[in-house]
């Protein structure tokens, strides 16, 4: 691949940067959501099972909520898309539960209402 080529295809720095400020956001939400410190769902390594299943909620929640491909919530989380991918099937075989798949939508529609650019407040 030519340097322009792989300059092209590749995400800017500044977008880059964007995007794991929003998995911030999202780590944080759910760690509202869920009490797990947001320092446990993004640590690296082995976590406990609850902050496992709060870090797979948020890579779902960028997933889905932001309609990111699985390689960018990957990049964004500091994680391979592979277990990104596997990360969204265990929630998406969760939201059979009608209290779970209610929580969640809520969780959706919060993210939803969080402003889409930065510096809206300039």
């Amino acid at each position: 691949m030519s340097s322009l080529a792989s300059r092209l295809s590749s995400p800017a720095p500044w977008r880059e940067a964007l995007d794991r400020d929003r998995a911030v956001l999202i780590t944080h939400l759910v760690a509202f959501a869920t009490g797990v410190s947001a320092r446990e769902i993004a640590a690296v390594g082995r976590v406990s099972v609850p902050a496992s299943e709060a870090r797979a909620l948020a890579m779902y929640l960028a997933h889905t909520g932001l309609g990111w491909p699985l390689a960018r919530v990957g990049t964004a989380f500091g994680r391979d898309r592979t277990t990104v991918g596997h990360a969204c099937q265990r929630i998406e075989a969760r939201r059979d539960d009608p209290a779970f798949d209610a929580s969640v939508a809520e969780l959706e529609a919060c993210l939803g209402a969080a402003p889409a650019k930065p510096g809206l407040l300039r």
